[in-house]
């Protein structure tokens, strides 16, 4: 089973939920054609400098998706702890 994401969840769980509140901007990424990727600044910043001032959007995505992914083995792990006790 797929791991890398619970230590990303356990980080960004923290930091949205206690230790701060996150500002939405938006990156651009590319000017012609234009994209742009919705991220998530640590803090109030009038220009990013580093990538430690965010975290992107798409991480809180992927971490959805990988912990669907495990959802069944998860599952069958809390049922075999159940029928342990």
């Amino acid at each position: 089973m797929d791991t890398i994401w619970i230590d990303d969840l356990k980080r960004i769980r923290a930091e949205l939920f206690h230790q701060r509140a996150v500002w939405i901007s938006v990156q651009i990424t590319s000017i012609e054609p234009i994209k742009m990727a919705l991220i998530l600044l640590r803090h109030n910043v009038k220009y990013i400098t580093a990538e430690a001032d965010y975290f992107k959007f798409s991480t809180l995505t992927m971490i959805f998706d990988r912990f669907l992914k495990a959802m069944p083995q998860l599952q069958s792990y809390a049922i075999g702890l159940l029928e342990l006790g």
